[in-house]
Parts: structure tokens; sequence; C-alpha cells
């Protein structure tokens, strides 16, 4: 009896560990932008969804993390102008990036708006400055080869309650991006974090969900007035 409730216990620690290997494991390594190629299947469906809709070429694309990917009310958000909606999981700059032939170049848009950033400096892991700045140039670059002219649109990193310890190196990033993006032409960014700050200077729980990582519906209200009147300003409706 005892020999079988031990390979038993075996076989069930076997089996948790072949499962961590297989499942959990991938998605780590996902959110620790090591492989893009782990998101595939989520960029299959993108690609897919899109493919759908029609006039690609009128429609201003949207691209990056889950605050792209959870923005519920983009479409009516943004109206009049028509949406490509092309946020995926926990991803980082390299991982847009590495997609970005296909998930942006590939539809030809009018303009570009792009949030990423945030998952590549966390409390658990910080990516040092001068290499985001160097991931957000390889982002430009890519794009510019088949976009020469199109506006390109960068949310700036958002401070969030759960990752206020790293603010100042998010904040440090956001300044060198806005360097380089004046440097350039029709390039822009947009700063949405003094409409997420409360009056302490720190970011107001109200605008985000529970998490307090994500926006509320408060927080993506802010996104939209800042976001919409940029577009306004470089393209008609």
């Amino acid at each position: 009896m005892l020999k079988k409730v031990l390979l038993a216990s075996i076989l069930v620690i076997m089996g948790i560990t072949l499962l961590f290997y297989r499942v959990v494991m991938p998605e780590i390594s996902k959110y620790a932008g090591n492989n893009p190629t782990l998101w595939e299947p989520d960029i299959a469906q993108l690609e897919a969804k899109t493919a759908l809709l029609n006039n690609h070429h009128e429609r201003v694309l949207f691209v990056g993390s889950s605050s792209i990917r959870f923005w519920q009310t983009l479409a009516i958000d943004m109206s009049p102008f028509s949406v490509i909606q092309h946020g995926f999981g926990g991803a980082t700059v390299n991982d847009v990036v590495h997609f970005s032939d296909r998930l942006i170049n590939a539809f030809n848009p009018r303009a570009v708006v792009v949030f990423v950033g945030t998952n590549d400096i966390t409390p658990r892991q910080v990516r040092p400055t001068s290499e985001m700045l160097g991931a957000y140039r390889r982002l430009v670059s890519n794009i510019r080869h088949d976009l020469p002219t199109t506006p390109i649109i960068f949310i700036a990193i958002t401070p969030s309650p759960h990752r206020w310890s790293v603010w100042p190196q998010a904040s440090e990033t956001n300044r060198l991006l806005n360097d380089f993006i004046n440097s350039q032409n029709n390039l822009y960014l947009v700063d949405t974090s003094s409409g997420l700050l409360g009056g302490d200077g720190r970011p107001d729980k109200s605008f985000y969900r529970l998490d307090g990582l994500h926006l509320g519906d408060k927080g993506y209200a802010v996104w939209t007035k800042r976001v919409k009147a940029k577009l306004l300003q470089h393209i008609q409706p």
C-alpha cells in the first residue's frame, strides 16, 4: 500500500513538473521578453481578425501590450477614425519590433499609435534606459522602411500603483524617447502621466483596475482625450 502511495505521489510530481515546463515556462518566457516567437499564436489571431476588415489603409493602427489589447471601447473612443487594434499580452518593445512587419507595415495604415515599454521596466526586472531607447529606435526604423512618412504616435509609459517603485526609470526612458522623437519628422509623443496622478503626485487608483496595473474606464478616458487630440492635429478624420 505504501509503495502504491509513493508511486502515485511520484507520478503526480512528474506530471506537475512536465506541466510546468510545457505550459508555465513558455508563458513566463513570453512575459520576460526572451523569445518573441512564443507570441506566434497571438499574432496569427490578430492577423486573421484584421484580415476581415476592409480599407486598412484608411485606418489608424494601435499596437502594443495589454493596455492596447484591453481597450474595449477603442473603436468608439477614436470615432470618427476607423481603427485596427493589435494589442497582445505582456508585449515588450522587442516583441513589437520582431512582429512589426506583420502587425504594422503589412496593413499600410494612415497612422500608427504605439504603447509598449511598461513590461520592460518592472519591479522584478528593469531594462537599462539606453537599451530601451535602442529598441524604440529599431522599431521606428522598421516601420519607416515601408511607411516613410506615416505619422507615428507613441503613448509614453504610464505610471501605475503596481509599478510605482520603478517610475523613476520609466520616466527617464520617456525623457530619452521624447528627445529622440523631437529629432524626427512625423513622430510624436503623447504623455498621459499628468492626467493619471493625484494631488499627492502618485497614481490615482481610481484610474486603474483592481490590479493597480491596467487602466480602468477613467484611465482610458484620459488616454482617449489626449491621443485623439494628437491624431486630429496631424491627420484628417
